[in-house]
């Protein structure tokens, strides 16, 4: 809170200067700390009155409600009580703490009073923090991993493909040498093909009909052959 606010509230008897022979760790009057809380409230944006009276409806005592349900979580009730200063409401069997006592026993609760979560859900959001940075790590791995497979895979495929241009390339030169030396070996010994032709036709002419019908069936099946292997040795364009 700004000084001249805190001056006015001194003008207006709502607070006043803290001397040297006060001391309380938090020398507030209830009248600053209601301010403050307004001030806060108003710059968040939440700041709500009630229908029926003109008060705020998230007040500064909820602080405190909620210190005490947190503490009772961990510790006894009239400890928490002790600590949030309700000592009326204690038992007389408990109205008396040492020291020692109250600091062990709030050290015991004092995660539960943090407004930003207990401890177990603090434990519980860090472990699951690491946990999806492990499987984020785990992730882009195996991502990575897949990424090489793929590129060898691709260059495999690559190497195949090369290896099959080669073996029909090597097949279409062994076939044409191999033409040239049947095409050499008839003309060394004499062999005419158009005598090859005219005895083949005279020895068809020669079958009855069945054997025709079967022969011609024969030689369309190896036709469609030789035409399949034609174009399965065919080089790529």
């Amino acid at each position: 809170m700004s000084n001249a606010k805190s001056k006015k509230l001194i003008e207006r008897g709502l607070a006043s200067v803290k001397s040297a022979e006060d001391t309380r760790l938090f020398p507030f009057s209830d009248a600053s700390v209601t301010a403050w809380w307004n001030d806060a409230l108003t710059a968040s944006g939440e700041m709500t009155k009630d229908d029926v009276n003109p008060r705020n409806q998230l007040r500064i005592h909820g602080f405190r409600k909620f210190f005490l349900s947190q503490m009772s979580l961990v510790i006894s009730k009239e400890i928490g009580e002790f600590l949030a200063g309700h000592s009326a409401y204690l038992s007389g069997s408990h109205r008396r703490y040492d020291d020692e006592t109250v600091a062990a026993e709030y050290l015991k609760a004092m995660h539960m009073g943090s407004i930003t979560g207990i401890k177990q859900v603090k434990e519980l959001e860090n472990e699951l923090k690491e946990k999806m940075a492990e499987q984020s790590a785990k992730t882009e791995k195996h991502a990575d991993t897949m990424i090489q497979i793929i590129e060898e895979n691709m260059k495999l495929k690559n190497q195949i493909q090369e290896m099959h241009d080669l073996i029909i390339k090597t097949n279409l030169v062994t076939q044409n040498k191999v033409q040239e030396m049947i095409a050499d070996f008839r003309h060394e010994l004499g062999i005419d093909v158009n005598d090859e032709i005219k005895e083949y036709e005279e020895e068809v002419s020669k079958m009855t009909p069945k054997e025709k019908a079967a022969h011609e069936k024969e030689v369309k099946k190896g036709s469609a052959i030789a035409k399949k292997l034609r174009l399965k040795g065919k080089p790529p364009s």
